[in-house]
C-alpha cells in the first residue's frame, strides 16, 4: 500500500511539474523597438505587458499593445537643410511646424499649405556681437534687429549700406 501511495505521489509531481513551474509569459519591447513574447519568471524592465499563463495569450495580447505602443503620429518639420517633410514620431519635435495628423495622406495635404506660410521668412538687418552690421533671414525680428522686414536679401542689403554706413575717419 506504501508503495502504491508513494507511486501515485512521484507520478503527480511528474505530471504537474511542467505546469506547477510553468514560467509565465510577458510582451517586451527590444532595443530595436520590435515587440516579442518571450518567457520569464518575472517581468523585465522591457516588458509592457503580462504575465500571461501561455505563449498565446501572450501572443493575441502583443497585437494589441504593440499597436497601441507604436500609435505615433505625423508631424510636419522644416528640416535644417530648409527643406519641408512629413515625418512619423510619437510627440512633436523642436523643428515642428504643423501635426499631429492621423495618417500620412493627411499631414502631406496640410504641408503643402503650412510650408508655403513657412517660407515667408524675412529679411532683416542686425547688428551682432561684434557691432558689425549683417543680413539675416528669420521668421520675426530679433533683440539686434535695426531694421527689417523685407521681402528678399537684394532689398536688405540695399538698405544694409545705408543704414550701417562706415564713418570716415
Amino acid at each position: 500500500m506504501r508503495i502504491m501511495v508513494g507511486l501515485c505521489l512521484v507520478s503527480f509531481l511528474f505530471v504537474s511539474a511542467p505546469y506547477v513551474y510553468a514560467k509565465t509569459w510577458f510582451v517586451i519591447k527590444d532595443s530595436q523597438g520590435i515587440c516579442r513574447t518571450i518567457e520569464a519568471d518575472e517581468k523585465t524592465p522591457k516588458s509592457i505587458g503580462g504575465p500571461y499563463k501561455s505563449e498565446a495569450e501572450a501572443d493575441k495580447a502583443k497585437e494589441k499593445l504593440c499597436t497601441q505602443a507604436s500609435a505615433a503620429k505625423w508631424y510636419i518639420i522644416k528640416d535644417t537643410n530648409n527643406v519641408c517633410r512629413s515625418i512619423e514620431a510619437k510627440e512633436k519635435t523642436p523643428k515642428s511646424i504643423g501635426g499631429p495628423y492621423k495618417t500620412e495622406a493627411e499631414a502631406d495635404k496640410a504641408k503643402e499649405k503650412l510650408c508655403a506660410q513657412a517660407s515667408k521668412a524675412k529679411w532683416y538687418i542686425i547688428k551682432d556681437t561684434n557691432n558689425v552690421c549683417r543680413v539675416i533671414e528669420a521668421d520675426d525680428r530679433t533683440p539686434k534687429t535695426i531694421a527689417g522686414p523685407f521681402n528678399n536679401q537684394a532689398d536688405a542689403e540695399k538698405a544694409k549700406e545705408k543704414a550701417c554706413k562706415k564713418k570716415e575717419k
